[in-house]
């Protein structure tokens, strides 16, 4: 649990970093910020969507992505799956 802590402040930080700047991925990082905050865990398409500005910061410069990736595994969870609603289910009678 002290990993995921950890691994979460960090990325947390530079989140909040990105949300001061005009990037067009905002929605995705008010999502992530969100469910940190909420004991949660981003998916992978989240994470990969932030990837490209997280391996320029100073402590993942000189890492693989792969690398980042196994860091941050902690707070990566499943993608989320949308569940299916009884109506839908009601046609299959």
């Amino acid at each position: 649990m002290e990993n995921y802590e950890e691994r979460r402040s960090v990325l947390l930080k530079y989140l909040y970093i990105y949300l001061g700047k005009d990037l067009w991925i905002k929605n995705i990082i008010n999502a992530m910020v969100n469910q940190l905050k909420n004991g949660e865990k981003v998916t992978l398409k989240q994470f990969n969507a932030i990837m490209k500005f997280i391996e320029r910061e100073r402590p993942f410069v000189g890492m693989t992505r792969e690398e980042v990736k196994k860091y941050f595994i902690p707070i990566i969870g499943q993608t989320r799956k949308k569940e299916v609603s009884d109506a839908i289910n009601l046609f299959e009678l």
